[in-house]
């Protein structure tokens, strides 16, 4: 998972990157719930600096009231691939 966040964070553009942090965090809020049991850890192993542990947390909490449309998740996809 820290792979993947790690990524998303080096392919976005500066002016994005916290969007499409919380976007990644959003579409998998409930594999991070169920792999990560610190947020500081994971985000060091991702790479991120840590004031995004913040952005993290905060997508994590507002994941159970949004549904990412087809342009976000395909967003969050195209980010994850390898370049």
């Amino acid at each position: 998972m820290d792979a993947k966040l790690r990524r998303v964070y080096q392919n976005s553009e500066r002016s994005v990157k916290v969007r499409n942090v919380n976007l990644f965090t959003i579409y998998f809020a409930d594999q991070i719930k169920k792999e990560v049991s610190d947020l500081h850890s994971f985000i060091k192993k991702s790479g991120l600096p840590p004031g995004y542990v913040n952005e993290v947390s905060k997508g994590l909490r507002i994941a159970e009231y949004v549904i990412l449309n087809d342009s976000g998740a395909n967003l969050v996809n195209s980010l994850m691939k390898e370049n």
